[in-house]
């Protein structure tokens, strides 16, 4: 159906809401269970993650539309708005995955990796979802996605997993992904390949300008001062 930007983007709103209730009530069947799921737990747990991608590709053809519209200029606001949204969607799918220890779908972390460059070369990255009272940007969604992936989720609880991305909106904020340097970084990501942050001993391409550095100083500042304060 070839509906304009504006009415897309408003049945995805309207169906957001109902789509997060059915996924809350799935999650039940899936997550602290057993680590081998059965086939209907694992029919559910599918369910829940084509239901995440849908409205991810939804927000995404909605981008795809204002960039090919043969209009000068498009709305700013709307392009965040789905932008940021379809970042929450794809962050969800991503946790999925490490919850149920399974592999990421080809494609996610390139979508995630085009989707920020693209707002960051357009002066989006710092703007959230377009909606007062709205915490957060598309920024830190995405280095909520890397510092996730940095943390070796697969190490964790399904729990843990989740607590651990529910609380990274503050490091994210603390973190900084700036052009490769010289310097020793601990990660490093290529914002053209279909991959997570990884060590920046393990790059086996050269550190071009497609690399970021995964910048943590101000981080570990921050946690190195809060240890420090609640030391006896």
């Amino acid at each position: 159906m070839n509906l304009p930007e504006v009415e897309r983007l408003r049945v995805l709103t309207v169906l957001g809401q109902p789509i997060q209730l059915v996924v809350g009530a799935l999650r039940k069947h899936y997550l602290s269970q057993s680590v081998t799921l059965n086939e209907k737990q694992r029919k559910i747990a599918a369910l829940a993650q084509a239901l995440r991608t849908e409205m991810a590709i939804g927000y995404k053809t909605v981008i795809e539309s204002m960039l090919a519209s043969e209009q000068a200029h498009f709305d700013a606001r709307l392009l965040q708005t789905a932008i940021y949204t379809a970042f929450e969607y794809m962050s969800a799918a991503l946790l999925h995955c490490y919850q149920l220890y399974s592999p990421q779908p080809a494609g996610l972390w390139r979508e995630l990796h085009l989707l920020y460059h693209f707002a960051e070369q357009n002066q989006l990255h710092e703007q959230g979802r377009g909606e007062t009272g709205v915490p957060g940007t598309i920024s830190t969604l995405y280095k909520k996605a890397l510092l996730l992936a940095a943390a070796n989720p697969y190490q964790l609880r399904q729990q843990d997993c989740e607590r651990l991305f529910n609380s990274l909106s503050l490091w994210a904020e603390k973190s900084r992904i700036p052009p490769i340097n010289d310097d020793n970084n601990q990660f490093v990501v290529n914002l053209t390949m279909d991959s997570p942050p990884i060590y920046q001993a393990l790059a086996k391409e050269k550190l071009d300008r497609n690399w970021r550095c995964l910048d943590l100083t101000e981080l570990l500042q921050y946690l190195q001062d809060e240890l420090r304060a609640s030391a006896p």
